[in-house]
């Protein structure tokens, strides 16, 4: 009879974790404004909170049933945010007012202002009551059930700013559970932003360079708003000399741009650095010199070690059509072009190259 009776429980156990893990899959996206209808969600929270009354430890189910709470409130709360006019604005403004990022600025701007009356008015809200609450009370269930689990950061972090509390440190724990998670690393700093924790804003946005070298310009942009260009080019790019050099040929400031050359030519005096890179640092160093003609020659060793490096065919390409070379210029555009055809980013810097010369020939012709 005992072991009757643990095969059964062992069996509604599989059956239970088997529901637990249809159920997440229903679960939407944070940051996509999918098309489903308020009674949806409805059923999916009733179905979620019915699941947890036989897995109350569940942590994942709570953090989806948590998810569930404020992607409801997402949809319906523009009239809770106090904020001017909210039936004009369009559903996409009215989604990215409701993200966790922009609700930690709103809290915060009541607690700077000391406007407890609005505070007090927010949180009683049916929007907040309904759903920021259980939410609230979900994602915390999560927590204690499973202190690792990821992604339940931004969430508990919220939980605690509605509650009068800190949110640094459900974000900074977030960012150490999350290391190689390159959306989320950002979400943390845009969060960070909004409470003005610039330690972590500058550690997490420094991690996204560090994954996604390719983005180093997003994420600068990002930094700007709350570092000068110094301290993002001492705090955020010492790793490596190709996101200084990006950082470099785009600096506002004369004081950042040449911190940012300094840095890079230090890293790729390193003689650790391979070969094939130290060339290719210095072919963009001296095209940042001025000096095009060595440039040239530096980039086409650069290529000739990588040619299937369209960046590489990119930055080439620059320093011939300094030099004079037109000619080669168009076919190594042309040849980075056909090496990354759905790069937007890339093609679109080839296509502002590509008029730039029309327009010189164009202008040459009419001399």
């Amino acid at each position: 009879l005992c072991l009757l009776a643990g095969g059964g429980l062992g069996l509604y156990e599989t059956r239970a974790a088997a529901e637990s893990r249809v159920f997440r899959r229903y679960v939407p996206d944070d940051e996509q404004r999918l098309p489903i209808a308020t009674l949806e969600l409805d059923g999916l929270i009733g179905s979620g909170e019915q699941l947890l009354q036989s897995r109350s430890d569940d942590a994942e189910l709570h953090a989806a049933v948590a998810r569930l709470h404020y992607y409801r409130f997402r949809l319906q709360a523009a009239e809770t945010l106090d904020l001017v006019a909210p039936q004009r604005w369009s559903e996409a403004t009215r989604w990215e007012r409701t993200s966790p990022q922009a609700m930690f600025g709103t809290l915060a701007r009541y607690a700077q202002i000391g406007d407890a009356t609005a505070l007090a008015r927010f949180q009683a809200a049916p929007a907040v009551v309904e759903d920021l609450q259980p939410m609230s009370e979900h994602i915390r269930a999560a927590r204690r059930a499973c202190p690792i689990l990821p992604f339940c950061g931004l969430f508990e972090a919220l939980a605690d700013q509605l509650d009068g509390g800190d949110p640094s440190l459900p974000l900074r724990r977030e960012a150490a559970l999350s290391p190689a998670r390159t959306r989320l690393l950002h979400s943390l700093a845009l969060s960070a932003e909004m409470i003005r924790d610039d330690e972590l804003f500058a550690a997490a946005l420094a991690r996204c360079i560090a994954l996604d070298p390719a983005r180093t310009l997003d994420y600068v942009a990002t930094a700007r708003k709350r570092l000068s260009e110094p301290v993002i080019v001492e705090q955020l790019l010492s790793a490596s000399p190709g996101p200084l050099l990006d950082f470099a040929e785009t600096a506002l400031s004369p004081a950042g741009r040449a911190k940012a050359i300094e840095r890079a030519f230090v890293i790729t005096s390193n003689p650790a650095i391979p070969e094939a890179e130290r060339i290719y640092a210095l072919g963009r160093l001296t095209l940042l010199a001025g000096d095009f003609g060595l440039a040239a020659t530096q980039l086409a060793a650069a290529v000739a070690a990588a040619p299937e490096d369209p960046e590489r065919r990119w930055h080439y390409a620059r320093a011939l059509h300094s030099d004079g070379q037109v000619a080669e210029a168009r076919r190594q555009l042309q040849s980075a072009r056909q090496l990354a055809p759905r790069n937007r980013s890339l093609n679109s810097r080839i296509d502002e190259l590509e008029r730039t010369l029309e327009n010189e020939e164009l202008n040459s012709d009419q001399r």
